[in-house]
């Protein structure tokens, strides 16, 4: 994730500042309208996928921070070595060859939103957010309720004062 999402980072290395408004999730960069523009015209980026840069700011940083590139080599992550449960490049292979199962990424991921296990974490996480609304719902009376029983002994204690 870049430091700074309000500045395009094209134009940031050309010493101009100009504001951002999309993010390219490929390049992991934010971009100004004419950078994206000219972005999506250009062979090695065309197919990369653009958002505008508030949906970006909004998505919570579990998302952000996922690294779409390897620390040590800079290429792209396009491989997962199962042993250590881990994406890795191309140039990673080298220390993972005698991991056994490396696969490619789109092999692992290709099924993910139709497999059991996605269906059923978002069962669950459906489940939670009802539960979530009807605690906060109960809360919420809660309140209420207690805020009615200080109304109702205040009076009484007016009673009592004045008799």
């Amino acid at each position: 994730m870049a430091t700074s999402t309000s500045v395009c980072g094209v134009c940031d290395l050309q010493h101009q500042t100009s504001q951002a408004t999309h993010w390219c999730i490929e390049c992991e960069e934010p971009l100004c309208a004419a950078c994206a523009e000219y972005h999506n015209v250009l062979k090695p980026t065309r197919n990369h996928k653009t958002i505008p840069i508030l949906d970006y700011q909004l998505l919570p940083a579990v998302v952000t921070d996922i690294k779409q590139h390897c620390d040590y080599h800079n290429e792209k992550y396009q491989l997962y070595c199962t042993k250590h449960e881990s994406q890795i490049c191309n140039k990673c292979v080298k220390d993972h060859g005698k991991c056994g199962e490396i696969h490619s990424l789109d092999e692992i991921i290709k099924d993910i939103k139709t497999s059991e296990s996605f269906v059923y974490l978002e069962e669950n996480m459906d489940d939670l957010f009802d539960n979530i609304i009807k605690i906060r719902e109960e809360k919420e009376s809660d309140i209420k309720s207690i805020e009615e029983q200080k109304k109702n002994k205040t009076a009484q204690i007016s009673d009592v004062k004045k008799r």
